[in-house]
C-alpha cells in the first residue's frame, strides 16, 4: 500500500500474516515494514549496481520517528547516489562512535582550516565540559533532552574543577550560563561536523534555547582609573603586549561612560560615590558595529591569555 508515513497512518496500519509495506507517497524508496508480530521497522528500498535491496533503518519508536526516519533514508539516498554502499557504512557505526571520539575527530580534521587561538578554546570547552559530563555516550543516542540537560549542568557549575595545569599553574573551571551558552554553540557545530561525515542524519542542538544573559555594568574608581594609566605605561614601556590589551580593554570600557551634558544638573553626592553615582546617571554612549566586533575580537584574545595563564578573571566568561 502506498501513503504518507505518518504517525497517524503506523497507528492505524494493522499486521497481516506476512510482512505488510507502506510506501511513503513523497519519498520514493521510504517506507514502513510490519511483520505478523505487529513490529514496525523503517526501511528504504533502493536500486544498487543493477539489484534492488533493501535497507533496515531502524524500529519505530524512540529513537527512529517518521521525520527523523525520513531525514535518514534521505541521507542513504544521497549516499548511495555518490556510489557508496550503506551496508559498510552501517557495519562500521556498530562500533558505537562516542561524543568523545567524535570531538577528537572534529578538533583533528575540523582544526586544520581555524587558527590556534580559535582551536585553544574550542579544545578547552570540549576537554572541561563537554568531555566531562557526556563524553561516554553515543553520538547516535544523544538526544534533545540531553543537550538541554547539558546547557543546564554547565550553568550550574557541575563541570566545576580545579585543575593543574603546569608546575605553578593552575585552571579554575567554574562553569557559568555564558560558557553553558558557549559551549552548546560549539557542541551545534561538532553535531554539524557529525552529519556531514554521516554519522548521524539529525542535529539534537538545534531548537535547544539558550540562556538569555543579562550585560553586567561595572565601574572604575578615580583611584582605580589613576592605576590604569600608570600599568599601561609601564607595560608600554617594556612591550608587554598581554597586559597592554587587558588594561585596553579596561580602558575601553571606561571611556564608554558619558559625560554629563553641558549645563546638565549633577546629582548632589561628594567624593567618589558622587563620581559613580553620576557615571549611574548618564548611563554608556552605543558604539559602532566595527567597534563593537574589534572588542569582540580583543575579548577572545584576552580569553586567551587568561587560559594559558591558567587565571579565571571572570568565571562566567572564560571556560
Amino acid at each position: 500500500m502506498q501513503g504518507k508515513i505518518s504517525k497517524r497512518a503506523i497507528d492505524a496500519i494493522k499486521a497481516g500474516g506476512a510482512d505488510v509495506f507502506l510506501w511513503d507517497d513523497e519519498l520514493p524508496g521510504f517506507g514502513l515494514k510490519v511483520t505478523p508480530t505487529g513490529r514496525k521497522v523503517y526501511v528504504l528500498q533502493a536500486r544498487i549496481a543493477n539489484r534492488v535491496r533493501r535497507f533496515t533503518i531502524g524500529k519505530h519508536g524512540a529513537p527512529w520517528t517518521p521525520d527523523s526516519a525520513r531525514l535518514e533514508a534521505k541521507r542513504l539516498i544521497g549516499l548511495i547516489a555518490t556510489g557508496a554502499d550503506p551496508t559498510t557504512e552501517k557495519a562500521a557505526l556498530k562500533r558505537d562512535i562516542t561524543i568523545s571520539a567524535l570531538c577528537d575527530l572534529y578538533l583533528e580534521e575540523g582544526g586544520k582550516t581555524k587558527k590556534p587561538r580559535t582551536l585553544g578554546l574550542e579544545r578547552s570547552l570540549i576537554e572541561r565540559h563537554i568531555k566531562k559530563l557526556i563524553g561516554h555516550s553515543s553520538v547516535l543516542s544523544l538526544t534533545q533532552r540531553d543537550v538541554e540537560r547539558l546547557l543546564a549542568n554547565i550553568a550550574a557549575g557541575k563541570s566545576a574543577a580545579d585543575i593543574k595545569t603546569k608546575k605553578r599553574g593552575r585552571a579554575i573551571v567554574r562553569g557559568g550560563k555564558g560558557i553553558a551558552n558557549r559551549t552548546i554553540e560549539l557542541l551545534a557545530s561538532i553535531m554539524t561536523f557529525a552529519i556531514a561525515r554521516h554519522v548521524r542524519a539529525d542535529n539534537p542542538v538545534r531548537g535547544v534555547r539558550k540562556f538569555k544573559l543579562q550585560p553586567r555594568q561595572r565601574f572604575l574608581t578615580s583611584d582605580e582609573m589613576a592605576t590604569l594609566g600608570t600599568k599601561l605605561m609601564e607595560a608600554e614601556a617594556v612591550e608587554d603586549r598581554a597586559h597592554i590589551l587587558v588594561g585596553v580593554l579596561l580602558h575601553r570600557q571606561a571611556a564608554q561612560q558619558h559625560e554629563p551634558a553641558p549645563g546638565a544638573e549633577l546629582p548632589e553626592v561628594a567624593g567618589e560615590r558622587g563620581a559613580i553615582a553620576r557615571q549611574r546617571e548618564f548611563g554608556a554612549r552605543h558604539v559602532s558595529h566595527a567597534a563593537a566586533a574589534r572588542a569582540e575580537r580583543a575579548q577572545r584574545r584576552v580569553d586567551l591569555i587568561e587560559l594559558r595563564l591558567g587565571e579565571v578573571a571572570d568565571p562566567a566568561r572564560v571556560p
